[in-house]
């Protein structure tokens, strides 16, 4: 699913809001060989949540509130 939001840099955090009851969602991102890894909050004391890598395809966002 994809929501509206905005993004911007606090620090060494990338940090996403989407206006919602979730609050903030920052993170540390990464480059390493084997593609971007994201880490929530910074934390180094568990194995990344995310890992990424770059599609040459758009992201899909399915309908019925799908705008400019």
């Amino acid at each position: 699913e994809c929501k509206e939001g905005t993004w911007f840099q606090s620090e060494e955090l990338i940090c996403f809001d989407y206006e919602d009851e979730n609050g903030l969602q920052c993170w540390t991102f990464f480059d390493t060989p084997d593609g971007l890894i994201a880490r929530f909050e910074g934390r180094t004391d568990q194995a990344p949540l995310v890992s990424l890598t770059e599609s040459p395809e758009p992201l899909a966002c399915q309908g019925p509130e799908v705008g400019v």
